[in-house]
């Protein structure tokens, strides 16, 4: 009896299904890890001018290997390009550093060129109301093309759409005027979402 119950539960379709499930779960994240472009940490980096670097580790974006070399550029820096940076003293971030650098946003005199997405941040396709240090948003819903309405309260915005770039409490809110284009907003901290 004991045999055909461990074969029955050995064969069991619904268990079977629940561990394919899990694999898959766990093939997707190990496939992110190879996934590019990416972020990583580096601390050696050759450009065709030279050597540029760093004296302790320091973000990388990724771009593509090239047998022993990673090849992409530092995040922050002259902005040199086809950097090669040694696989061997390039290494994943770790999960305090994703932290750290997820929704930083990178600038040029003050006005955002883009923002570090290190996680997943879905925004709500219903409509929001975000709370800032500053200020206060509502954002109408989402149109199916990341689209929608946006005002500010007490100070309007001189815009009436926009696409949220990222939005995560505790970090800046970034979105993009679409009636006015080439604007991007970037504010203060996110205390809430509601």
């Amino acid at each position: 009896m004991d045999i055909k119950n461990s074969i029955k539960d050995a064969i069991d379709p619904k268990r079977i299904v629940d561990d394919l499930k899990g694999l898959a779960d766990e093939v997707k994240e190990v496939a992110k890890k190879y996934e590019y472009p990416r972020y990583m940490m580096a601390t050696k980096a050759m450009h065709m001018l030279g050597d540029i670097s760093r004296e302790t580790p320091d973000l990388c974006f990724i771009e593509k290997e090239e047998g022993e070399n990673y090849v992409g550029s530092w995040v922050e820096g002259h902005g040199f390009f086809n950097v090669k940076f040694p696989k061997e003293t390039t290494r994943e971030l770790t999960e305090e550093e994703k932290d750290k650098y997820n929704g930083m946003q990178i600038q040029i005199g003050g006005n955002p060129l883009f923002i570090i997405k290190m996680r997943e941040n879905p925004v709500s396709k219903s409509s929001i109301i975000v709370r800032t240090r500053n200020s206060i948003y509502r954002f109408g819903s989402d149109a199916g093309n990341g689209v929608r309405t946006v005002s500010r309260d007490g100070n309007p915005l001189g815009f009436a759409q926009c696409k949220i770039n990222f939005l995560a409490e505790g970090k800046s809110m970034m979105f993009y005027a679409i009636d006015k284009p080439g604007l991007c907003v970037s504010t203060s901290r996110v205390l809430s979402i509601e």
